[in-house]
């Protein structure tokens, strides 16, 4: 019935195998909207725990300048040997983190990086001391944002949880939904290997 079209998406001809009813009419297929819409969706983190004081962890965190200073100083060796030892149980980390934020530039607010996706620039939009960062997508290709959430444990232990969330239709969801998803995973690392160094 056409009383229905209000609520579907018109696509081309083409046929589209997909797990849900499309609807027959002359010439022409009909999904349901909701493939369409874009939504939000959320990529969460494994929770990490950093061996160091929530204070300090939400000041380096909340100048994204740190990450520059630090990404400079890895390319010395007696520099790095320093933070492979403050790292303690994460030095095992260090190599992949100095590959992960060789090509990522940082300012106080905001940090930039490549992906399958084009250009990304994430901005900082909300500082919540010492718990909450929250940043947002500014020219992304699509619509994204950026939680890291702390909880305090102990005066030198605290957990983080990064959640990134991206604005994507049914298809470019299966698409880059698993790359998001070891984004989450790899900020998280990266941040703890950072943070836990005194």
């Amino acid at each position: 019935s056409l009383e229905y079209t209000s609520r579907m998406v018109l696509l081309t001809t083409t046929y589209y195998l997909l797990p849900t009813t499309y609807y027959l009419l002359p010439t022409t297929y009909y999904l349901p909207h909701n493939l369409k819409t874009s939504l939000m969706t959320k990529y969460e983190s494994e929770i990490r725990t950093i061996s160091n004081n929530i204070n300090i962890v939400y000041e380096r965190f909340s100048d994204l300048r740190n990450f520059e200073a630090i990404k400079l100083a890895m390319e010395n060796p007696m520099v790095r040997e320093k933070i492979k030892e403050a790292a303690g149980k994460d030095a095992d980390k260090l190599d992949k983190l100095q590959e992960q934020i060789k090509d990522i530039t940082f300012t106080e607010d905001t940090i930039s990086f490549g992906t399958q996706m084009g250009q990304i620039t994430l901005q900082i939009v909300e500082r919540d001391a010492p718990k909450l960062i929250k940043f947002e997508g500014v020219g992304s290709p699509i619509a994204m944002n950026l939680w890291i959430q702390l909880l305090p444990v102990a005066d030198y232990e605290c957990k983080l949880k990064v959640t990134l969330g991206a604005e994507l239709n049914f298809f470019i969801k299966q698409m880059v939904g698993k790359y998001l998803q070891q984004g989450a995973d790899g900020i998280a690392n990266m941040l703890t290997v950072v943070a836990s160094a005194r």
